[in-house]
């Protein structure tokens, strides 16, 4: 039996337990979930107890897939690090990461998934899916940028995204935590 547990986005913990009966495996695993999300397996849907671990629903084709279905990209209007204004790629390990986030939103939209983690780089955002913005998490000012997700089969132009709302706005929507290059 492998089991993985952590936060998203990061290595987390595994193990690896063999067992010559499928009884005493299929007891070790119900025991570690239970330890784990504080829920029995057939319940695994339900809100998790305490600080415990919460179930996440996968989308198994995307992720056998390396989740490459889409790229995503950020929107420079300020001139930083001599950029046009213009969308930029995430770097590809970043877009893919997000990507992975996008997919498990929609798989579990009734759960409100919110902050989550993921460390990769210099830069670190939180991601609000829902507002498709980043805020920059390491820069004093909190940058926040426009993001979008480009389906890898569409043509999408350069044009500029809608401007951002309030930051009282942002303050209220669930956010995805991201660490990028990019």
């Amino acid at each position: 039996v492998y089991t993985r547990w952590g936060r998203t986005g990061s290595k987390g913990q595994a193990q690896l337990a063999e067992f010559d009966d499928v009884h005493d495996a299929t007891k070790f695993f119900e025991d570690k979930f239970h330890d784990k999300t504080g829920l029995t397996w057939a319940t695994r849907s339900q809100p998790t107890k305490g600080n415990k671990y919460r179930y996440i629903e996968q989308d198994f084709e995307q992720k056998q897939g390396g989740y490459t279905a889409a790229k995503w990209q950020y929107w420079v209007d300020d001139g930083v690090d001599n950029k046009i204004d213009g969308w930029y790629d995430y770097d590809e390990e970043a877009s893919k990461l997000v990507e992975q986030l996008f997919h498990e939103h929609a798989k579990n939209k009734a759960s409100n998934i919110g902050g989550r983690s993921i460390d990769s780089g210099m830069y670190a955002y939180d991601v609000d899916l829902q507002r498709m913005i980043q805020t920059n998490v390491k820069h004093a000012n909190r940058t926040q940028r426009r993001i979008r997700r480009h389906p890898v089969d569409a043509d999408l132009d350069n044009s500029p995204p809608p401007a951002l709302s309030s930051a009282t706005d942002a303050a209220s929507a669930p956010i995805i935590t991201v660490s990028s290059s990019a």
